[in-house]
């Protein structure tokens, strides 16, 4: 038999929302049911996407994504919107 380990208490919870045409992750408080942080895909109706970094439904950094002309994949880079 496996001793499995069992936590007493859960404190954040992670889930994954469709809102519009936007998809998001987010780190919420189980007591209080409040979101901490999320990561927000947004699609312009051009459909460019960015991502928005948010803590406590504030925006704290963009995201943009450069994809690589090589094919070789996608770098991301962070724009911090304002000190945490």
């Amino acid at each position: 038999m496996y001793n499995i380990p069992i936590y007493e208490k859960v404190l954040y919870e992670v889930g994954f929302k469709t809102l519009g045409l936007g998809k998001h992750l987010e780190l919420t408080d189980i007591n209080s049911g409040k979101e901490l942080y999320s990561i927000k895909h947004i699609i312009n109706p051009l459909g460019l996407a960015k991502y928005e970094i948010r803590q406590n439904n504030q925006v704290v950094a963009d995201v943009k994504r450069k994809v690589k002309w090589t094919g070789l994949g996608t770098k991301f880079k962070a724009m911090l919107v304002k000190n945490l």
